[in-house]
């Protein structure tokens, strides 16, 4: 059954996030799986793309056409580095992470044909993606935005930061009323990159506390136990010392200790329990 998809819509949609987050969810499964689950938002055919850590697909169908990137696989060493690799290079309209830039320019091309041959020209362009997806589809939106190329919302869910103070800002600028970023709660991956390393996140944030409950903004309680985690991170970090196995067993059990409030299934649980608007 198609579900609810207002394709103009500005800002937040109880509906709109709900469809956006199983696409993003879809992105993690096999192909078939994941042309299964597109029925249920009335989408057709599903063009594939991907290269090393950068996945996903492309969806058209109705009067909106869609992309969604894959986030972190646990399994993948690649998508680690690829979310570790925290220096920053020139990106649009700011500094941007080296990492998400290099893994989105290995799809790129690939991406553009994709969105083309989906048609979606004079239709309503939407992105969405998880973790490093997140990232990934805030970048590929932030780049089509700087060549004047129509995109009509992003949404993500459990999104690192992407770039830089000048980033965010011109991010915001033009198009921050159009992005919705979840948090769940102690999902650890959203600190990522440091403050420190002066990454700053984009659009609108919707909170999930630990009752489930939505919140626009972050709760000024929920600050102190996000620099609790963020703290205990860096500790564990800089514990590591640079070596390869010690980072890697720090990896696998954060990863274990945090994995919960990441996974996308439980973003997909929290937004279902609204209800829908």
């Amino acid at each position: 059954m198609s579900l609810p998809f207002d394709a103009q819509a500005v800002g937040y949609r109880q509906a709109n996030a709900l469809v956006l987050g199983r696409a993003a969810l879809a992105a993690y499964r096999d192909r078939d799986e994941a042309r299964r689950m597109a029925i249920e938002w009335g989408h057709g055919p599903l063009a594939f793309f991907g290269k090393d850590s950068a996945r996903g697909f492309v969806g058209s169908g109705g009067d909106w056409t869609l992309v969604s990137f894959r986030g972190m696989k646990f399994s993948r060493i690649g998508d680690w580095l690829t979310d570790f690799n925290v220096s920053l290079q020139a990106g649009p309209a700011g500094m941007v992470h080296s990492g998400f830039a290099q893994s989105l320019d290995g799809v790129w091309d690939e991406l553009l044909a994709a969105i083309d041959a989906a048609g979606d020209h004079g239709r309503p362009l939407w992105f969405t993606g998880h973790s490093l997806g997140a990232a990934l589809a805030t970048l590929a939106v932030a780049r089509l935005r700087v060549v004047g190329r129509p995109v009509a919302g992003l949404c993500t869910f459990g999104s690192p930061a992407v770039g830089d103070k000048a980033f965010a800002r011109a991010f915001d600028a033009d198009f921050g009323l159009r992005t919705c970023r979840f948090v769940n709660q102690n999902d650890v991956a959203t600190s990522f990159p440091f403050r420190q390393f002066a990454y700053r996140h984009v659009g609108q944030l919707k909170y999930f506390d630990a009752q489930g409950r939505l919140h626009d903004g972050r709760p000024r309680w929920s600050g102190f136990l996000a620099g609790r985690a963020t703290a205990h991170i860096v500790h564990r970090m800089a514990m590591a010392r640079g070596r390869l196995d010690r980072i890697a067993a720090v990896l696998g059990s954060l990863a274990q200790r945090y994995r919960e409030a990441h996974r996308m299934e439980r973003y997909v649980e929290l937004i279902a329990s609204l209800g829908r608007t």
